[in-house]
């Protein structure tokens, strides 16, 4: 049976998903050392989740900072997941 929209995730997955995941591994494996596989990848998921939702939710972003997404705005949405994220996976030490 043929099925692209499942045929496509896989692909997807296997040229973007696990690269990525991978390598934002091996770079939580420096903050992180001694934490499972598995731990660190709930965190890489937790840092897509909320990548996700800055993009999917903008409207309701924009709306509760009562501001457009501008350039310096982007990077201040960086800096606190990045900020955000690197708390929590520390308390994983």
């Amino acid at each position: 049976e043929f099925r692209p929209i499942a045929l496509a995730a896989d692909i997807i997955a296997e040229e973007v998903g696990i690269p990525l995941h991978q390598m934002m591994r091996k770079l939580l494996r420096t903050v992180a050392p001694n934490a499972p596989d598995e731990k660190l990848s709930l965190c890489i998921s937790s840092i897509s989740g909320q990548a996700i939702h800055f993009v999917r939710a903008r409207a309701i972003v924009e709306h509760l900072v009562g501001h457009p997404y501008t350039e310096e705005f982007l990077e201040e949405l960086v800096e606190h997941v990045c900020s955000f994220s690197l708390h929590g996976i520390g308390s994983l030490k």
